[in-house]
């Protein structure tokens, strides 16, 4: 299963430089291209703080709900993403790794 997002804890300082007043969640590092993150319109930047309604904290929350999941190719994942001030709600729709 490809979702094509990289993602890391958030620290005082980076939550403070992208202006978010907190360090729960984790913050959106890279970005592969064409990836079902990216068409789903996933940015650089953007705060996840939660995914298919659970409350992410940190990378290891983000990873055990992703494997709690069980999600296969063709799922969807509901991301609740904090972006310049707004909470999004985005739906992504997982694929398979590109040969």
């Amino acid at each position: 299963v490809w979702i094509g997002m990289y993602v890391s804890n958030l620290n005082p300082y980076i939550a403070r430089s992208l202006g978010y007043p907190s360090t729960r969640g984790v913050y959106v590092r890279r970005l592969d291209k064409h990836s079902p993150a990216e068409k789903a319109g996933v940015q650089l930047g953007d705060i996840i703080v939660e995914i298919n309604g659970e409350e992410v904290n940190s990378y290891a929350d983000a990873q055990a709900i992703i494997l709690s999941l069980d999600l296969r190719v063709g799922d969807k994942m509901r991301l609740k993403v904090w972006r310049e001030g707004k909470l999004l709600e985005i739906d992504l729709l997982l694929e398979r790794y590109p040969d």
